[in-house]
């Protein structure tokens, strides 16, 4: 099973429309197909973005996919600061994907990451269920 770090807007896609990768992605969590690694810098900034009035989501919808996301999360608590994202507020999803030891930090935003942190991939949401599915038709064999 993989274990990954989802950036918030690979969340916050999910969550807006049930159509597209991001929500696949998220599906992949609930059905335990991935292990979802998350501290608690990231939980908070999901529960902030969430609750922006932009998104208008119901908050009893917000507050389920929070205990949802919190239930099934493997939790780890970052011990080194780490600062190479482009913006400074993604370096404590680079942090949690090193501390958790993740296969894979998951992002739609590409541009403000490196390519890659302590051998831990950097990859957009498709190719991550790419990387998924490939890994998943290699068992089968």
């Amino acid at each position: 099973m993989f274990k990954v770090v989802y950036d918030t807007n690979v969340v916050v896609s999910g969550l807006l429309s049930s159509r597209g990768i991001p929500a696949l992605l998220l599906d992949l969590v609930s059905n335990k197909r991935v292990s979802l690694v998350l501290s608690s810098d990231i939980f908070n900034e999901y529960a902030d973005v969430l609750r922006r009035p932009k998104f208008n989501l119901p908050k009893r919808q917000r507050d389920s996919v929070l205990r949802h996301l919190r239930n099934l999360a493997d939790w780890v608590e970052p011990n080194q600061r780490i600062s190479v994202a482009k913006d400074p507020d993604d370096n404590i999803i680079l942090e949690c994907a090193v501390a958790g030891q993740v296969d894979y930090l998951v992002t739609g935003n590409l541009r403000h990451f490196p390519k890659s942190i302590r051998q831990i991939p950097i990859v957009s949401p498709r190719q991550f269920l790419d990387n998924y599915l490939r890994s998943i038709a290699e068992d089968e064999i």
